[in-house]
């Protein structure tokens, strides 16, 4: 009789083993299901980033390059105006000269005659 009961005690405690095993093995397979599903979408997120950083920096690029085109416009205007200014100066300095006189505007009237 004790022999039956040592052995049912082994069937028994192989079955529990066999059926800790089997839920080891579902649980790893639900772990290894859902890691995979994280994983996927962790790539997608990191997919979706990329592309908008890709797409922002295109357009700070682009905003970059609008403001050297209009300083770039800003400084040619500038140098055009200097250009006039510089004209109009040398030929007010020549009528004066032929003219015998000061400009209208001059800042130094101890020169005047």
């Amino acid at each position: 009789m004790i022999s039956y009961v040592k052995a049912w005690e082994e069937t028994e405690k192989a079955n529990c083993n066999n059926r800790f095993e089997r839920a080891i093995a579902r649980i790893r397979a639900w772990e290894t299901s859902k890691q995979s599903m994280v994983d996927a979408n962790l790539s997608q997120a990191e997919q979706r980033l990329e592309k908008r950083r890709a797409s922002v920096v295109e357009n700070m690029k682009n905003e970059s390059a609008e403001i050297h085109r209009i300083a770039l416009e800003k400084v040619a205007r500038a140098e055009a105006r200097r250009n006039e200014e510089l004209i109009a100066i040398e030929e007010e300095s020549t009528r004066c000269q032929m003219e015998g006189r000061t400009p209208r505007s001059c800042l130094m009237p101890c020169f005047e005659t």
